[in-house]
C-alpha cells in the first residue's frame, strides 16, 4: 500500500513540475517602447516628435509618419483591427507596414492644423509569438492653428486661406497670382499668409462681382508694411489699395499712405436700378452726426489716444471686418473685433433709398473687369484710372498694397456685432 501511495505522489509531483514547465514556456507580454512622428513642418524643416512622453506632444507635423516600436515582433494580422488613429472620434484612414518590432503608420492624407489626434492600440494586438499586449492610447496635437467654424457658415460665399496659394477653400474660385509670395502669418507659421510687394503683386479671383450682394460681410487679416512704399514722384508715402472689384463700379478698400484715414468705397443700387458711389470713410477722430461729423455717422470711435489708425495698422496684424445691412441701410467697420464706425444711410442725402451693394459696368465706355483683385483696386483688364499715376496698375508708384494678407472671407448676410466678436476671438493669435 505504501508503495502505491509513493507512486501516486510521485506522479502528482511530476505533473506539477510539467505544468510549471509549461507556464515557464508561455509567451511573455509585448511592451511598447516608443512612438515617434517624423515629417516636414510648415517651414519645410524635417521634424521628429516623441509621442510617448509623459505629456501629449505638440506641434506634430501635418505630414507625420508614425513609427510604433515594441520589444518584440508584432503579429501583422492583428494590427488593422486593433490600431486606430482618430480625430474628435472620427477615424483617420491610414496604411501600415511592419518591420521587425515596429509598426509604421502613414495617414492617407495630411493631418489638419491645430488639431488633437488619438493613437489607440487595443488589447487584441499581439506579438508574433502570441504574447499579449495591454491597451494604451496617446494623444498629440498638430502644428498650426485649428480650423475655425465661422458664424453664419452656411451663408459664407467665399473663403481664401492664402496658405501657400490663392485657391478658395472649396476649390471653386482659385486666384491667379502675379508676383506674390508667402510668409509667416499672425501665428508665426511659415508660408501661410500672402505677401504683396507694393509694386506688382496681385491676386485675381474670378467672378468677384458675385461676392457683392445686397447685404454683405467682408472679413480679412492684414499687416501693412509702409517701409519704402513711395508715390510715383517719390515725395511721400503711397496709399494702399488693399482689394477691390471694378473700383468705383463695385467696391475697393484703401488705406492712406500716412495712415490718416481709410475707406470702403462701394457702388450702391438705388430703388430705380441706378448706382450711386459712396465712401465709407473712417479717420478715427470720434466725430459723429452729433458732434461735428458727417450727418449719417451714428458712431465713430476716437483713436487719437493711440495715435489713430497708425497705432492699429502700421506693421501690425489686424483683423478688419466691413458689414453692410441692407434691411437697415447701415454699415459698420470693425477692427480687431471692436466697432470703429456705424453709418446710417437713411440719413445720407441721395442714399435714403439704396437697396444694397452691386457691380455695374454698363454704359461706362471703358473696360471694367469683374475679378476680385487682392493688392489693387481693380484687376489688370480694367482701364479705369489708367491715366493717373496712382491708379494705373502698370505703374510701380501707384497705390499698390504693400504688406501681408490672410484668411479672407465673404458672406451674403450682415454679421451682428456679437458674431464679429466671436469670429475675432476664434481667429486671433
Amino acid at each position: 500500500m505504501n508503495q502505491i501511495k509513493i507512486a501516486v505522489l510521485s506522479l502528482f509531483a511530476a505533473g506539477l513540475l510539467f505544468l510549471a514547465g509549461c507556464k515557464d514556456e508561455e509567451a511573455k507580454e509585448m511592451n511598447l517602447l516608443s512612438i515617434v512622428a517624423n515629417g516636414t513642418d510648415l517651414s519645410g524643416a524635417a521634424v521628429e516628435k516623441d509621442l510617448n512622453g509623459a505629456v501629449a506632444a505638440e506641434d506634430v507635423p501635418l505630414t507625420a509618419v508614425l513609427t510604433v516600436t515594441f520589444d518584440k515582433p508584432v503579429q501583422h494580422e492583428s494590427v488593422e483591427a486593433n490600431v486606430t488613429l482618430t480625430q474628435n472620434g472620427t477615424a483617420v484612414s491610414y496604411t501600415h507596414t511592419h518591420s521587425g518590432n515596429a509598426i509604421i503608420i502613414t495617414p492617407d492624407a495630411d493631418l489638419l492644423q491645430g488639431t488633437t489626434y488619438t493613437l489607440a492600440m487595443a488589447g487584441g494586438l499581439k506579438a508574433e509569438d502570441g504574447g499579449k499586449f495591454f491597451a494604451v492610447s496617446r494623444e498629440f496635437e498638430t502644428e498650426g492653428h485649428g480650423e475655425v467654424m465661422p458664424p453664419q457658415a452656411a451663408n459664407m460665399t467665399g473663403y481664401w486661406k492664402l496658405d501657400g496659394n490663392a485657391n478658395s477653400a472649396d476649390d471653386t474660385q482659385n486666384g491667379e497670382e502675379v508676383g506674390t509670395s508667402y510668409g509667416n502669418d499672425r501665428f508665426d507659421f511659415a508660408n501661410t499668409a500672402a505677401i504683396f510687394d507694393g509694386d506688382v503683386s496681385l491676386i485675381e479671383i474670378p467672378d468677384g462681382d458675385q461676392l457683392l450682394t445686397q447685404s454683405m460681410t467682408l472679413s480679412f487679416w492684414l499687416k501693412v508694411n509702409p517701409v519704402g512704399h513711395l508715390n510715383a514722384a517719390g515725395t511721400g508715402p503711397a496709399g494702399h489699395f488693399v482689394m477691390g472689384v471694378g473700383d468705383l463700379y463695385g467696391f475697393f478698400i484703401e488705406i492712406y499712405g500716412d495712415f490718416s484715414a481709410m475707406k470702403f468705397t462701394a457702388n450702391y443700387k438705388k430703388a430705380n436700378g441706378t448706382g450711386i458711389v459712396n465712401d465709407f470713410f473712417f479717420n478715427g477722430d470720434g466725430g459723429s452726426a452729433g458732434n461735428g461729423g458727417w450727418v449719417a455717422i451714428d458712431f465713430e470711435t476716437n483713436l487719437t489716444p493711440i495715435g489713430g489708425l497708425n497705432g492699429l495698422l502700421n506693421d501690425k496684424w489686424a483683423q478688419m471686418v466691413v458689414v453692410y445691412d441692407a434691411s437697415k441701410r447701415k454699415r459698420h467697420l470693425f477692427i480687431n473685433g471692436d466697432l470703429m464706425e456705424t453709418d446710417n444711410l437713411n440719413n445720407a442725402p441721395g442714399l435714403e433709398d439704396v437697396t444694397g451693394l452691386f457691380f455695374d459696368d454698363s454704359n461706362i465706355g471703358e473696360t471694367i473687369g469683374n475679378s476680385l483683385a487682392l493688392g489693387f483696386n481693380h484687376d489688370r483688364s480694367s482701364t479705369h484710372w489708367n491715366g493717373e499715376t496712382w491708379g494705373n496698375y502698370d505703374e510701380p508708384g501707384s497705390n499698390h498694397f504693400k504688406g501681408m494678407m490672410d484668411d479672407l472671407r465673404f458672406w451674403n448676410v450682415a454679421l451682428t456685432s456679437s458674431e464679429v466678436m466671436a469670429l475675432y476671438a476664434a481667429e486671433k493669435p
